[in-house]
């Protein structure tokens, strides 16, 4: 067999079809003749399976680089010597290994020539690798192992997504490795095509640091008898980090980074309300769910207050509606805890009592910061209230809540009147 190798490539002419499929043959039947006797010999069995494909890869590898030198013009000899080296190597890991390691191997493998095609600009060994690496993502949802991906998070899921994430990141890092190298390399369409793949990888590895974060809660807490309503707030919360941290990470921010951020705090919003419609004031621990409740929707307040920020910058608009926009969706957080947490009804007096709070505090701090968009809502929103408490929650109340709420409202009212008169004098004056 090598011996046949060896006349192939010393043949100083450019060899033939027939030549090519003699040469492809003689690899198979040699590979079958050969694994057979290995597997017949009940000692032998699967223990060197793996190192025989290792040296079948490195005897066809060095072939292809002797006829890539010595027959430069030979293509197909070329191609076929390169392919059957890359089907040795992929063929290791499972021969050596098992199943069990194929996301993890053949990762490694394809971020090795991926990497090394890159930064050598080698592209057959980037095609190779690139090739590879959707066999070991394949491998990871089509093994069985997928189905580990729900609420009973097993080690195997989460060994081979760490694995193809890694992976995933480390391509990008040599590709922006290569692009250092080659200033245009963004401008071209390769660069632009790497570009997306590098958008694409932070957009995974933020739903990755999810999905850790559960697998690691879930370890933890198996253990234990209670531990409330938390791991959908964790989740968000996850996430709402991630989404908040990847623009400030120098190697990677830009204008897109600070796109798909501000897109994933907008998303985020939907699950800070989702979990805020399921009452935490049942099950196993209700306080401590509900104090988790209540710093989650701190955090989510803040997160809101930095996506709006970030979405002013990237307009470049006044700042008057950031602090609106902030306190407004902390009040919507609040209304939504009085009416599912604290089950009190839209009519609830509560209800009108905060809003009335909350223009107060939106005149108020309009006026301290010269906020006419803020200060005008305030007024605005106070004019709701009062209209919410006399057509509707006066309906539902006793004589003596009725004229209590009546001395409230009027109080408030008083006030809101005494601090736009002042302030509007000051600062007219």
């Amino acid at each position: 067999f090598c011996s046949y190798l060896v006349i192939t490539l010393i043949n100083t002419k450019k060899t033939g079809r027939f030549d090519i499929a003699l040469l492809a043959a003689n690899t198979f039947f040699n590979c079958v003749i050969v694994y057979g006797f290995i597997n017949g010999d009940p000692n032998f069995v699967f223990e060197h399976n793996g190192l025989l494909a290792v040296g079948y890869c490195v005897l066809y590898g060095a072939g292809a680089a002797a006829a890539k030198k010595f027959l430069p013009g030979d293509k197909r000899l070329h191609a076929l010597l390169f392919l059957t080296a890359l089907t040795f190597a992929v063929l290791t890991v499972p021969m050596q290994f098992g199943q069990n390691f194929l996301t993890v191997g053949w990762m490694l493998e394809a971020v090795a020539l991926i990497s090394y095609g890159a930064l050598k600009r080698e592209p057959w060994f980037e095609r190779t690798g690139w090739i590879i690496m959707a066999f070991a993502a394949a491998a990871m949802f089509l093994s069985g192992s997928w189905v580990y991906f729900g609420p009973s998070y097993q080690t195997p899921f989460f060994t081979d997504y760490t694995a193809v994430i890694l992976g995933f990141a480390a391509v990008a890092a040599a590709y922006v490795a290569a692009e250092r190298k080659n200033p245009v390399f963004g401008s071209t369409a390769k660069g632009k095509l790497v570009a997306v793949y590098r958008y694409a990888v932070i957009i995974l590895t933020m739903f990755y640091f999810v999905y850790a974060a559960s697998f690691i809660y879930v370890r933890i807490t198996s253990r234990l008898s209670t531990h409330g309503r938390w791991l959908p707030l964790l989740q968000v919360f996850v996430y709402f980090i991630c989404a908040v941290t990847i623009k400030h990470i120098p190697y990677i921010k830009d204008k897109i980074v600070n796109i798909i951020s501000l897109c994933a705090v907008s998303f985020g919003l939907f699950a800070v309300v989702y979990n805020n419609m399921f009452s935490f004031r049942y099950g196993s621990s209700p306080e401590a769910s509900l104090a988790a409740l209540i710093a989650f929707n701190v955090f989510a307040v803040l997160f809101v207050y930095d996506g709006v920020k970030s979405l002013i910058g990237l307009q470049k608009k006044k700042r008057e509606a950031l602090s609106l926009v902030t306190s407004l969706f902390a009040l919507f957080l609040v209304s939504i805890m009085l009416l599912v947490q604290f089950e009190l009804g839209f009519n609830n007096m509560a209800l009108s009592a905060l809003g009335m709070c909350a223009s107060l505090f939106w005149i108020i701090f309009g006026f301290v910061s010269r906020n006419r968009t803020m200060r005008l809502f305030g007024l605005g929103f106070s004019i709701f209230a009062t209209s919410k408490l006399f057509l509707l929650d006066l309906w539902f109340l006793q004589n003596v809540w009725r004229i209590a709420s009546y001395f409230l409202f009027g109080a408030v009212l008083i006030a809101i009147s005494y601090v736009y008169q002042h302030y509007n004098k000051k600062f007219t004056a």
